[in-house]
């Protein structure tokens, strides 16, 4: 049902707007981190940055499934 994957659809891109806010505020970490020649924390800020990269490509994965199924549930080719 298509109500299902639009729940579904809102949800991830509610995970995916707090997962772009947590980006900006570790992209600005890291630039506190370089300017500040900071090697370790720069370091740990690198690794938790590439966690939540990993966890959009998840969440954009899952935004596409969703997105097809709505698709796919709407009768596209029908008439009146």
């Amino acid at each position: 049902m298509a109500s299902n994957s639009i729940d579904r659809l809102t949800r991830v891109l509610i995970q995916s707007e707090q997962a772009y806010r947590e980006l900006l505020d570790l992209l600005q970490r890291e630039k506190q981190a370089a300017m500040a020649s900071d090697a370790q924390r720069l370091s740990g800020v690198v690794e938790r940055k590439t966690d939540v990269v990993a966890r959009l490509a998840s969440l954009e994965r899952q935004r596409n499934t969703q997105l097809q199924a709505i698709a796919g549930s709407m009768d596209i080719h029908g008439g009146a």
